[in-house]
C-alpha cells in the first residue's frame, strides 16, 4: 500500500474512532460512567434531557409530603459494573427492584450490581446503605423494563412503591424521582436523589411523553401520578439532546402496558397494585389509618406511649411501621387484635438497623410481643402473612424495669452479721 493510501486509511480510521467515541459519550454513556441510554419507540436513540430551565430539587429536603417522601425512600442508585454505568431503580416489593431493560439487557449485565439507598445530598457515603442486587429475574425489551432480586430485603427498611394501571390523561401532574445531577455543567457533581415535577404532554400506544427534567442516569426511575402517588410509568428516554443535556421532551413506558406483562411472565413477583376506579369504589365504612404513610422504617410513624388505636388497615403488600422510643430500659408489651379468619396478620419488632429482635406469628385473633428492652428506638411492624389483608386494633404499653434494692440490703446485712 502506498504511503498516500496508508495515510488516507489511517486518517479515516482515526475519524471513525473519534466519531464513535463522541457518540458513545453523548448518547450511550455519560460522564464518569454515570448513565445509560434510553431508546424511545420509533425514534433515534437519545439521552434523557432537561427541558427548559433546570428545576429539579433535592430529596428529601424538597418537601414534607409524607407520601412523596415514602416513595422517595424506595428509590435507589443502581451501580452496574459490567456496563461501567449507573441507572435509577425502585423497589416494587421487599426484595425486588425494577429498572430499564437497556440498563440490564441480560443476565450477564446483572453481575455485581449494587443498589445504593439513601444516596442523598448531605449524606456521607459511609452512611448510605448498599445492597447486592445481582440476581437476574428477567426483563422485557419492548417495554424496556428489567427486574433484579436483592439480598437483605431492602424493602423491609425502605418500603416499596404502589403500581397503577389506571390510564393517565394529558396535563396530568406527575413527578419523577431519580438519581442525577447536571454533569454537563459540572462533571464532578454528585448524582444525589432528585425530584422533578412536570405534566403529561402526550400519550402513545405504550409510552407517555412528559416534561419533567431528567438526564442519562435517570433511566429506570419511577414516574408517579401526583393525584394518587402511584407509579404509572417507568422513565426511559428523551429527545433533542443539544450536546449540553437540553432537549424537547422525555418518555416513559406506561404501567398500563407493563403490569399485565408482569402478571403473565413474572407471576412469582409480588406487586402492590392500586385499585382501579374512583370514589364509587371506596367503602365509606372501611377503616382509616391516621398513621399512613408509614410503610417503611424511613417513614415510620412515631407513637406517643401508651398507644391504643384502631381499627387500621393492612392492604395487599402493605406493612405498617411504628417508631417506639424508650428513654430507659423498659418492659414493652404490644397487642394487635383482629379476626384471623379475615386474614392472617403478624407482627415483629426490629432495631434501628432493621434487625429483628422479636416476632409474633401465631394463628389466632391476637398477636402479642412482651419483651424487656434497652433504651433506644425500635420499630414495630404489622404485616399480612402471604399478602393477607385485614383490619386491626393495636395497643402498646411500657413499664420501667426496677432493680430491687431490698435484695442488695439483705445481702449487705447478712455479710455484716457473719
Amino acid at each position: 500500500m502506498s504511503n498516500y493510501l496508508q495515510t488516507d486509511f489511517l486518517n479515516k480510521l482515526l475519524t471513525l474512532i473519534t466519531l464513535t467515541t463522541l457518540f458513545y459519550l453523548l448518547v450511550g454513556c455519560h460522564p464518569n460512567g454515570q448513565g445509560s441510554m434510553g431508546v424511545a419507540s420509533g425514534r433515534s436513540a437519545q439521552s434523557e434531557v432537561i427541558i427548559g430551565t433546570l428545576d429539579w430539587q433535592e430529596l428529601p429536603s424538597a418537601t414534607n409530603d409524607g407520601a412523596v417522601l415514602a416513595n422517595g425512600a424506595a428509590v435507589g442508585d443502581l451501580r452496574i459494573p459490567s456496563q461501567y454505568s449507573r441507572c435509577t431503580a425502585f423497589l416494587i416489593n421487599s426484595d425486588t427492584v425494577m429498572t430499564n431493560h437497556h440498563c440490564i439487557p441480560n443476565a450477564q449485565s446483572a453481575v455485581g450490581v449494587k443498589l445504593y439507598m439513601r444516596h442523598e445530598e448531605g449524606v456521607a457515603s459511609e452512611d448510605q446503605e448498599i445492597y447486592q442486587c445481582d440476581t437476574f429475574i428477567g426483563n422485557n425489551r419492548a417495554l424496556d423494563f428489567a427486574l433484579l432480586k436483592c439480598e437483605g430485603t431492602p424493602g423491609d427498611r425502605w418500603g416499596h412503591v404502589t403500581l397503577s394501571s389506571d390510564p393517565v390523561q394529558v396535563e396530568d401532574q406527575i413527578y419523577v424521582i431519580h438519581q442525577n445531577c447536571d454533569y454537563y455543567s459540572d462533571r464532578q457533581c454528585d448524582w444525589s436523589k432528585k425530584i422533578s415535577n412536570g405534566t403529561v404532554s402526550a400519550i402513545g400506544e405504550t409510552e407517555l411523553t412528559h416534561n419533567a427534567d431528567t438526564l442519562g442516569g435517570s433511566s429506570g426511575s419511577p414516574l408517579f401520578i401526583a393525584e394518587s402517588d402511584a407509579v404509572v410509568a417507568i422513565h426511559h428516554a428523551g429527545y433533542g439532546n443539544n450536546g449540553s443535556g437540553r432537549g424537547y421532551e422525555n418518555y416513559a413506558v406506561s404501567m398500563e402496558q407493563i403490569i399485565p406483562e408482569l402478571q403473565a411472565s413474572f407471576s412469582d413477583v409480588e406487586l402492590t397494585i392500586a385499585g382501579v376506579g374512583g370514589d364509587d369504589d371506596v367503602d365509606p365504612t372501611a377503616p382509616t389509618d391516621p398513621f399512613e404513610p408509614n410503610n417503611s422504617i424511613a417513614t415510620a410513624s412515631p407513637v406517643e406511649l401508651p398507644l391504643s388505636s384502631g381499627p387500621m388497615l393492612i392492604t395487599q403488600g402493605d406493612s405498617d411501621y411504628f417508631a417506639i422510643d424508650l428513654d430507659q430500659r423498659s418492659s414493652l408489651t404490644v397487642r394487635v387484635e383482629f379476626f384471623h379468619a379475615d386474614g392472617d396478620l403478624d407482627i415483629k419488632l426490629v432495631d434501628q438497623d432493621g434487625q429483628r429482635v422479636a416476632l409474633s406469628n401465631g394463628v389466632t385473633d391476637l398477636e402479642e410481643i412482651a419483651k424487656d428492652l434497652d433504651s433506644g428506638r425500635y420499630y414495630l411492624v404489622v404485616y399480612g402473612y402471604k399478602q393477607a389483608e385485614n383490619s386491626y386494633e393495636i395497643s402498646v404499653e411500657t413499664s420501667e424495669i426496677v432493680t430491687s434494692s431490698d435484695s442488695d440490703d439483705s445481702r449487705s446485712f447478712w455479710s455484716w452479721w457473719f
